[in-house]
This record gives structure tokens, C-alpha cells and sequence, in this order.
């Protein structure tokens, strides 16, 4: 009696610590919290005598005002923030002219600093900034898709902000993100929750 009453206590000790451990393992692989997607767009760019490929490139480097902000960018003279639920992990159409500028923004809540991992895409060209550092600058060719761009972007704890340029040629315009995975497999997330 004495026996199975240690072998039960002992038992309930291991699940509280085990719980404990998974508790802690899954806090500590959280993926960070990814917020809505805002755009402001179309900006005109370039001289219509100029070549496409200089248009773009000018248009890419060129600082329109947002890609010198931290945080959330005032909205330009004449446009404004327009909120979008575009999932990720899908190419999206953006509402854009040819030969134009569109400015992409959403927020990232990390639980702790470390590296956040992407996959994107653009037609034709984008830029990428996070907390007001340039990550990302890449002239594509054809639409937006998958596998056309990876970058590394170091978060810090709290509130991210991720600014996404992304410059049009002709033709329609859009963009690929993809955050990818970090941490433990999904199927073993699932067991630990």
C-alpha cells in the first residue's frame, strides 16, 4: 500500500513536470504574431522618356518618405493606409498602375528576439525593411511567386514593423510572403499543446 501510494505520487510529480517542460519548450518556439496587411499605393514613378529597366531601378532606390520610418509610416499626400486580408503563403494581385510605387506594412510580435524567416515575392521589384532596416533589395523578373526571394530578418522582443516597397513595371503588380518555419514541426506543436 505504502509502495503504490510513493508510485502514484511519483507519477503525479513527473506529469506536473512534464507539463511544466512542454509549457516552457512551446513558449520558447512560439512563432511571432503576424498582423493585418496595410497598402498605400499607387505612386507614379520615373520620367516616360526614360527606359523600363532605369524607371524601376530609380523608382527602387528612389525615398518616396516611408523608407526612412521605424514605425508606421504617415500615410503620402493623397493616399492613405487601405487594410487587406491577403493570407499569406498565396501570390496577391496588388492595386497598382504601371510604372508605380506601392508601400506594403504590417506588424510582427515576437515574445523574444531571433531571426524570422521569409520567403517572398514580387513583380517587379521590392525592398524590405524591418524596425527601419534594410533587409531586402531585389529587382524580379515575371509575377510574384514562391522561392523568389529568402531573407533573414532579426526581431526584436514586442512590436516589429515590416515595410515591403514594391515597384511595378508593366503589366500587373503583386507580391508573395511566406513566413517559414522555426521551432519544432507543426505535428509535434500539436502534441505539445
Amino acid at each position: 500500500r505504502a509502495e503504490d501510494e510513493l508510485v502514484a505520487r511519483d507519477a503525479r510529480d513527473l506529469e506536473g513536470r512534464q507539463a511544466e517542460v512542454e509549457r516552457s519548450y512551446l513558449a520558447d518556439h512560439l512563432p511571432p504574431a503576424l498582423g493585418g496587411w496595410k497598402f498605400m499605393g499607387p505612386i507614379a514613378i520615373g520620367d516616360p522618356s526614360d527606359s523600363n529597366a532605369n524607371r524601376v531601378r530609380e523608382a527602387q532606390k528612389y525615398n518616396h518618405g516611408p523608407e526612412t520610418a521605424s514605425t508606421m509610416p504617415a500615410p503620402l499626400t493623397g493616399l492613405t493606409w487601405e487594410s487587406h486580408d491577403w493570407p499569406d503563403g498565396e501570390a496577391h494581385q496588388l492595386p497598382m498602375d504601371e510604372f508605380s510605387v506601392g508601400y506594403l506594412y504590417r506588424t510582427i510580435e515576437a515574445e523574444r528576439p531571433g531571426d524570422l524567416d521569409l520567403d517572398m515575392g514580387a513583380d517587379d521589384a521590392i525592398r524590405v525593411w524591418l524596425n527601419g532596416k534594410s533587409g531586402l533589395a531585389q529587382k524580379v523578373t515575371g509575377g510574384a511567386a514562391a522561392d523568389q526571394a529568402k531573407v533573414k530578418l532579426a526581431l526584436k522582443a514586442g512590436r516589429n514593423e515590416l515595410l515591403i516597397k514594391i515597384v511595378n513595371a508593366s503589366g500587373p503588380s503583386g507580391f508573395y510572403f511566406q513566413m517559414l518555419p522555426s521551432g519544432p514541426p507543426k505535428n509535434i506543436n500539436a502534441i505539445l499543446k
